[in-house]
């Protein structure tokens, strides 16, 4: 499996993505950890999972390759090959990869990379995860990187792991948090925003299609534990794989599959 670097991103137009079909936005303040979800009504962007977004002013755009956009370039490979993972940076620096599936076991390996101008150092394994996991969601704080949830072979977990990040972009030993999830999840999102933990969508059964629509959020604590999670306003749709961003003190969710297995390009 190769890890592509796009060189020249800010070369991206908004020619790339012509708008959103119904825009979700999870909007939150610095006052209420509660949101609440504003429609807007352009979007155009494929359908599909698990796509990486990049946040530019006001714009939200897929970095995917566009007439306007240089050839991509190859940059250092993953240890090994994954599905399922999940990546995650940390000040700019360090890119952070957890977890996944190689096709023959659930991995507990967490990398770590430099990021460079000509793309990513050599991967560094970190202090794996207690087990191994896939379709979990991985969120970095202040300086505490969080996994919460996810599956494996024959369970879905509802458990909360997190990790003292040093100033090196080392990690500590991994902590079992003393909240967990309000269910078993695979397949959610999570983001850190003013403070808090949100997590939205994702599946609590095995089903490969299913989906909710389920937002929670916990409070990061002062000394980076959390406070018990409690639900908020639901996602309009049932989503599964998709992608959450967020720009200032916004929440964007983006595309993924509906209950049943239907991929959407709404957000």
């Amino acid at each position: 499996m190769k890890n592509y670097l796009q060189k020249n991103a800010k070369k991206y137009s908004k020619r790339i993505l012509m708008g959103f079909i119904s825009l979700l936005i999870l909007g939150s303040t610095n006052i209420s950890a509660q949101v609440s979800f504003t429609q807007t009504l352009n979007a155009d962007f494929h359908k599909g999972v698990y796509n990486d977004l990049l946040v530019s002013g006001d714009n939200i755009y897929l970095p995917y390759q566009a007439d306007n956009v240089n050839n991509w370039l190859t940059t250092t490979v993953l240890p090994q090959t994954l599905e399922g993972h999940k990546a995650a940076t940390w000040n700019n620096r360090y890119v952070y990869v957890v977890g996944g599936f190689n096709d023959l076991t659930y991995s507990s390996s967490v990398y770590r990379a430099t990021l460079q101008s000509g793309g990513i150092s050599s991967w560094t394994a970190l202090n794996s995860l207690p087990l191994g996991l896939r379709d979990h969601a991985v969120v970095i704080g202040t300086n505490t990187i969080y996994v919460l949830g996810g599956k494996d072979g024959t369970s879905i977990y509802d458990e909360i792991y997190f990790a003292t990040i040093n100033t090196d972009g080392s990690i500590g030993t991994w902590q079992t948090a003393s909240v967990t999830l309000p269910e078993t999840l695979w397949g959610h999102t999570a983001v850190y925003c003013n403070g808090y933990i949100y997590v939205a969508g994702g599946s609590n059964n095995s089903t490969a299609t299913s989906a909710r629509s389920n937002v929670y959020y916990a409070k990061v604590l002062a000394d980076n534990t959390l406070s018990v999670f409690t639900a908020t306003t639901s996602l309009p749709q049932t989503r599964n794989g998709q992608s959450m961003v967020i720009n200032g003190d916004e929440v964007y969710v983006l595309g993924g599959f509906a209950n049943g297995g239907a991929k959407t390009n709404t957000a």
